[in-house]
Parts: structure tokens; sequence; C-alpha cells
């Protein structure tokens, strides 16, 4: 969850998700896609704040249009 102390969350821009299929997956010259970036909507908006619920194993960058 993101709630900020001096503003308020409008709306999400964009978000990509960063995971692979298991703990131990990792890019390599044959497999060079096996972690990969991928677009990402799983994020709701409402009374000022932004919530999510990540996969296992995953990293999550978000822009956020802030008000």
């Amino acid at each position: 969850r993101v709630n900020l102390a001096d503003g308020q969350v409008e709306s999400l821009e964009s978000a990509e998700l960063l995971t692979g299929a298991g703990p131990k997956a990792a890019n390599s010259f044959e497999a060079p896609n096996a972690v990969q970036a991928q677009a990402w909507g799983e994020v709701r908006t409402a009374q000022g704040r932004a919530t999510c619920v990540l996969p296992p194993l995953s990293l999550a960058a978000m822009t956020l249009k802030l008000g």
C-alpha cells in the first residue's frame, strides 16, 4: 500500500512487474528472457492511496500521479 503523508495518489500512470518462474530464475545466454518486465495494471487507487498485491518473488515499478 502506498500512503503519502504530504499528498494523495490520484491515479496510476504506468506499472511494470519484474518476475520469473521461480526463486532460482535467472537470465542467461540460453534463456535470456527467464526474468523479464511486463506491463502490469493490478494497482487500485482510491481515497488518495494506491494498493496492490505483488506475486511472490517479484518487483514492481510504478509511476503514480499525485495530487
